[in-house]
């Protein structure tokens, strides 16, 4: 019995990468995606060439590889592509990704490794240059030989894909809870995954008296879900480049973080979360740990898990500052 072409077919992934401007000029992002779009457009037409083949698999073999994966987003990421025939991966899908495909890139023994692995290190381009994209098409086995080029969409995988239900804390009968600790960060870019570590940390052995969130790298929106738990103390956790040695931590006054937020390793204008949560929080105190490298898929350095472990074993008896020192322009 032959199988179907559902079984028999392949998997492309394709980068979207050339530009057709060479300029030394800065170009802003808003123009580079439109850039980058209109040679999606163009390469689908056959005017331009601009996609290069990155990976190839078969059918089944993908859908093995994603049956491996874990249950959560990643997961019904790459399972759009047997649903809808085509996807897009870009740079809000890097961190997902290359968490649930971690464990396979390092296990010499997976069936997975090559694919895993050359998949991160295309995620980790995205991450360096955010206007490209992957787009990764099914394709029969009898077409093999045309080598079809893939649409270019906006996706229309979103609608089913994003919309799991949140798990969102409700403002209604939650009493204020005493303590809680804000994690801020990207875990897959090395350093900066300080305040997501102190997050699982928390998850794992969870300390009397405190609850923790995990903002990532927009803790905005989880906002309110810190405005429905009403704190009486929120600690605000993250990397800081403050220009110490790495693993050293200070408080930062939430009032100099406006003039020097520029040293976050986010960019991140923490100053208007800060504001908008002073109405609902009793204190609020922000907590940075000065980095040594940042980059993705770069690993933690031992003095930053160090300094992690410092802060996390500092919380049962927290009081004032915590013991640690405020930052004063060192």
């Amino acid at each position: 019995m032959s199988k179907s072409s559902t079984e028999t077919g392949k998997v492309i992934f394709w980068s979207l990468r050339q530009k057709f401007v060479d300029s030394d000029d800065d170009i802003p992002e808003e123009a580079q995606q439109v850039m980058y779009y209109s040679l999606a457009i163009g390469h689908h037409v056959g005017m331009i060439d601009c996609l290069k083949t990155e990976l190839e698999c078969p059918l089944d073999g993908y859908q093995a590889w994603v049956n491996a994966l874990p249950e959560g987003e990643a997961r019904r990421k790459l399972q759009g592509l047997i649903t809808f025939g085509e996807i897009n991966i870009d740079a809000t899908h890097t961190n997902m990704l290359a968490l649930a495909l971690d464990g396979f890139a390092k296990d010499s023994d997976s069936p997975y490794q090559a694919w895993s692995a050359t998949l991160i290190r295309l995620l980790g381009e995205i991450e360096r240059e955010p206007a490209i994209y992957l787009i990764v098409k099914r394709q029969p086995m009898g077409d093999a030989a045309r080598q079809t080029q893939p649409s270019f969409s906006m996706e229309s995988e979103y609608s089913a894909e994003n919309s799991p239900s949140e798990k969102l804390l409700s403002s209604e009968n939650q009493a204020p809870v005493q303590n809680l600790m804000l994690a801020v960060g990207n875990s897959m870019m090395g350093d900066d995954g300080a305040g997501p570590m102190l997050f699982d940390l928390m998850q794992q052995n969870p300390i009397d008296g405190w609850m923790a969130i995990n903002g990532g790298s927009s803790p905005e929106s989880v906002s309110h879900q810190v405005r429905a738990l009403k704190p009486q103390r929120l600690l605000i956790v993250d990397a800081a480049d403050i220009g110490l040695a790495p693993g050293e931590i200070r408080i930062i006054d939430p009032d100099d973080i406006a003039e020097m937020f520029i040293m976050s390793t986010h960019n991140l204008p923490l100053n208007f979360l800060i504001d908008q949560l002073k109405e609902d929080v009793g204190e609020i105190i922000f907590l940075g740990i000065q980095p040594d490298l940042v980059g993705f898929y770069m690993p933690m350095n031992d003095k930053v898990i160090a300094a992690v472990e410092q802060v996390y074993q500092a919380l049962p008896a927290w009081n004032g500052l915590g013991g640690f020192k405020l930052f004063d322009g060192e």
